[in-house]
């Protein structure tokens, strides 16, 4: 191979690679925003259910995750605690809760919709039982 082709080469392998590298950024840019897009949504309706219940809010560090996504929105429901996470850019839908005081109970991700599934369950035979206004 001469130098020649070893050099046109290397020039296409650098704009192919370059290439790559900006698809991929752009990928990873939209998806970005496809889950602040979800995390925005989801976040109305964690601040809806926190005006129906006993809840407040916290700033929870855990290790390994940017501070940005320290602050923590914990409910109360009849079924146990609940809490979710949010990016300081979403505080706004939660500042007039008060600050929470109660320590987190340990719940993880399965058991907090375990109690939000109970809590659509008790909701629903209270309804059927004529024990819950509508």
């Amino acid at each position: 191979m001469s130098w020649r082709e070893w050099w046109d080469r290397v020039l296409v392998g650098n704009a192919e690679e370059a290439i790559y590298q900006n698809r991929l950024e752009r990928e990873r840019s939209v998806t970005r925003d496809i889950l602040d897009l979800a995390y925005a949504e989801r976040n109305q309706v964690v601040a809806a259910l926190a005006k129906l219940f006993p809840s407040g809010t916290a700033r929870t560090a855990i290790d390994g995750w940017d501070p940005a996504w320290h602050g923590c929105v914990y409910i109360d429901l009849p079924t146990g605690q609940v809490s979710w996470h949010y990016h300081e850019r979403e505080a706004h839908w939660f500042e007039a809760l008060p600050p929470y005081t109660k320590p987190w109970d340990g719940h993880d991700t399965p058991e907090k919709y375990r109690r939000l599934a109970a809590l659509t369950s008790q909701t629903n035979t209270e309804k059927q039982t004529g024990n819950l206004e509508p």
